[in-house]
């Protein structure tokens, strides 16, 4: 009987909703600066469905610790990750 290997499920910090690995954007905060994980380190997983709300943003703003005055260059930097890919 061979046997089956599952996948790593992995929940998003916004929803809670529990998705395989692969589907889910894993990224991390590095001094108050969001990026895409780099190995090592804390990091946090975000659902296509949350990538795309409005609302998600402040979520990890308030997670990077990131004064509301700098929302917009934040928002800037956000879609940059997401547009990478």
């Amino acid at each position: 009987m061979a046997l089956i290997k599952q996948k790593p499920i992995r929940m998003c910090i916004q929803c809670r909703s529990r998705l395989a690995q692969t589907r889910l954007l894993r990224l991390q905060c590095i001094d108050g600066e969001l990026c895409r994980y780099k190995g090592f380190g804390r990091s946090f997983y975000i659902c296509e469905d949350c990538q795309k709300e409005a609302k998600t943003a402040k979520h990890l703003m308030g997670r990077c610790k990131v004064p509301k005055q700098k929302f917009d260059e934040f928002m800037q930097k956000l879609r940059e990750i997401l547009t990478d890919g």
